[in-house]
C-alpha cells in the first residue's frame, strides 16, 4: 500500500460543523442512540438496535471490513462536543474498477439540517481524489424520499431498480440505484 491508501491510517476529514473520524469503542453508546431508533432503520439493512451491546459489535464489526481494505466508514461528530450522530463511507472497494458503493445514515433528531449533504459532500471529494474512485454509487430504498433528495442534491443519477436485490428482516426488498461519476465532479 502506498502512501496516500486510506487503510494506512485512518483519513480524518473535516467539515464546517462536524469532524469525519474512526469509531471506536468509546462511541458505542451514541451509536446506540442512532440506530435504536426505528426512523433511522426503517430504510436500513440491519434491525432496530435494542441493547449497548449490539451497537458494540456494529463498531468492531466497521473496524474490521476497515482493516480488510474494503469498507472504510467515518463516525460523524459534532465539532463542538465530538459527539457521534451518524456515520457515511464506502463499502465494497473494487480498486481495479476504481468504484465503491457509498453508504450513510444520521441519527432523526439532526435530519433536515444539510448535515449529511454537507458530510457525503467531503466524503466524496476524498474518494474521487485520495482513493481515485472513477464511480461512486449508492443503492436505497424505494421509499426513502429524505436519501434520494440528498443524493440529487449532490449530482447522482439514477440508473434503475435493483429488483428484489437483497433480503431484510426476512423479506426481498428491491433497492434504487444511483451513480456519480468522477468527470461529472470536475
Amino acid at each position: 500500500m502506498d502512501s496516500m491508501d486510506p487503510f494506512t491510517v485512518f483519513p480524518v476529514l473535516e467539515t464546517e460543523r462536524c469532524l469525519l473520524r474512526e469509531t471506536t469503542p468509546f462511541d458505542a453508546k451514541d451509536v446506540f442512540a442512532v440506530f435504536r431508533d426505528p426512523k433511522v432503520t426503517q430504510y436500513y439493512n440491519i434491525t432496530t438496535l435494542t441493547d449497548l451491546e449490539q451497537a458494540r459489535q456494529l463498531v468492531e464489526s466497521r473496524k474490521r471490513r476497515y482493516e480488510s481494505g474494503h469498507s472504510i466508514r467515518w463516525a460523524i461528530a459534532r465539532i463542538e462536543d465530538n459527539k457521534v450522530i451518524g456515520s457515511c463511507g464506502y463499502t465494497n472497494w473494487v480498486r481495479e474498477w476504481r468504484k465503491a458503493e457509498l453508504g450513510y445514515e444520521l441519527g432523526s433528531a439532526w435530519w433536515n439540517q444539510g448535515i449529511m449533504t454537507e458530510c457525503l459532500e467531503r466524503v466524496i471529494r476524498y474518494g474521487f481524489g485520495k482513493m481515485k474512485l472513477n464511480r461512486i454509487e449508492a443503492m436505497v430504498m424505494p421509499g426513502n424520499d429524505a436519501s434520494v433528495r440528498v443524493l440529487q442534491k449532490l449530482g447522482f443519477q439514477e440508473e434503475g431498480l435493483l429488483r428484489e436485490f437483497g433480503i431484510w428482516n426476512g423479506k426481498p426488498q428491491d433497492l434504487r440505484l444511483f451513480s456519480l461519476l468522477a468527470r461529472e465532479t470536475r
